[in-house]
């Protein structure tokens, strides 16, 4: 397609998008200068489990460290990665800012396959737009962004994943073809390599062929989906055969956590305490699921992405919190607000998630978007598992990084459902512009929150 500038430059929307994702590219690429990856999640272990490749020539065991049980691909393409800059002579400090700087681009090239994704399924960019920011500034995406885990390197491959299938047309069985199947079964045995997680990918595509085939009578769906998980399995089974070895299980979703007496209790799913919106940080509302799956999704729930060394702790304008880290007072502050315009984009998403699945009952399930709509569920059902099967909260069963490709899914599909509505309203153009103007309110608050102080 013959690209035309003139066309580029008379279109607010594709003007836009590059402006977000200028100023977000600032944001993501300076932070990492603010931030050191050891205070992450499980930050010096993931880092170790690079530099034990690069020393040893191997994987780590589980002595050495606790992330052993983690799929190794991501960890050895960030050790050839850092190997090749030790050899031109970087220290290893250097080095492990570097593999950090990739973290950021690997959040940019999420957030930008967010919005390329919205727009092939959509077709339209206004959705697109808002999938875009929204995503962009979720604190969940931009935090991750900050440093070296496996977790956004395999939410973007999956997204880009999808990109693929739809930008293939596959939810359409006159555009199958044995090439189009292969190539995207190979990802996805690509993707169980880097994180087990990508299991739920593999069976959303099982579920959604055979629901295809039943409402469309096309039975060739259930082959391929017989396909897919034979030969994804054969070809992840030599983990399987290595977790035995080293772990006595080969079937766990986490071997370090195996050892447990008893599951979280029903009432965590179906409380809320409403204490997080006064406070929401670790470990306030930690009795409720949905406090902290809210507050884990928009703010620093745990404490764990600040900038420990900024000027307002030389200050002493900061306390201590239950996990022993401290915060300052200005950053809590700016969280609580941000929590509290962040609840209406529950009501979106709820309301247009309903609104979804009535158009998907009505369609009897055939709209091209299902697959989008089991993924996202498989995803969420997949969080509320390990929690219930791992119930260890002061160790991070609970954090919603496990689910990345979750919220730019919801977005798209809820938004996108309810603009179908909207646009039959009278008065649409003064709810687009409410919307809109909640959007740009709530974005500045975002950024007054993502964007570390020195």
């Amino acid at each position: 397609m013959k690209y035309d500038l003139k066309k580029f430059l008379h279109d607010p929307i594709l003007i836009c998008m590059s402006i977000f994702l200028a100023i977000l590219s600032i944001i993501y690429i300076r932070n990492i200068f603010y931030y050191e990856t050891y205070w992450a999640y499980d930050g010096g272990a993931h880092v170790n489990y690079i530099f034990t490749i690069i020393d040893e020539g191997r994987l780590p065991t589980p002595e050495e460290n606790y992330l052993a049980w983690h799929e190794p691909l991501f960890y050895v393409i960030s050790a050839l990665q850092a190997n090749t800059f030790l050899t031109l002579g970087f220290s290893r400090e250097a080095v492990i800012y570097m593999i950090q700087f990739s973290s950021a681009f690997i959040g940019l090239w999420f957030v930008a396959g967010s919005e390329v994704l919205s727009y092939i399924v959509t077709k339209k960019k206004d959705v697109s737009l808002f999938v875009m920011i929204f995503v962009g500034l979720l604190y969940v995406v931009s935090s991750t962004s900050r440093y070296i885990t496996n977790e956004l390197f395999f939410h973007a491959l999956t997204l880009w994943w999808l990109i693929l299938f739809f930008y293939w047309r596959m939810h359409t069985h006159s555009f199958w073809n044995w090439k189009r199947w292969l190539v995207l079964v190979l990802g996805l045995s690509i993707l169980v390599w880097v994180k087990l997680t990508a299991w739920v990918v593999v069976l959303a595509i099982i579920v959604w062929l055979i629901i295809y085939s039943l409402t469309h009578r096309y039975w060739r769906g259930l082959l391929i989906a017989g396909f897919i998980f034979i030969v994804v399995g054969v070809l992840y089974s030599p983990w399987l055969i290595h977790k035995y070895k080293v772990y006595g299980t080969a079937f766990t979703i986490n071997s370090y956590e195996i050892e447990k007496d008893t599951h979280m209790t029903r009432k965590f799913f179906v409380r809320w305490n409403s204490d997080v919106l006064d406070y929401p940080i670790w470990d306030s509302s930690k009795n409720s699921f949905w406090s902290m799956f809210l507050a884990s999704t928009f703010v620093d729930y745990d404490n764990v992405f600040e900038n420990y060394e900024s000027s307002q702790y030389e200050q002493g304008k900061f306390f201590k919190t239950s996990n022993e880290r401290a915060v300052s007072t200005k950053s809590v502050a700016k969280q609580t607000i941000l929590l509290w315009f962040s609840l209406p984009y529950i009501l979106f998403f709820v309301i247009g998630g309903f609104v979804w699945l009535v158009q998907m009952a009505r369609s009897r399930f055939k709209n091209n978007d299902l697959l989008l709509g089991i993924l996202a569920a498989g995803f969420f059902a997949s969080l509320v598992y390990n929690v219930w099967q791992y119930p260890f909260l002061d160790r991070g069963t609970m954090k919603t990084i496990f689910i990345l490709v979750f919220f730019p899914l919801v977005a798209l599909l809820s938004v996108g459902s309810l603009q179908c509505i909207v646009e039959k309203w009278k008065y649409k153009t003064v709810m687009y512009a409410l919307f809109w103007g909640y959007v740009v309110v709530w974005s500045v608050l975002s950024v007054n929150v993502i964007w570390l102080p020195v």
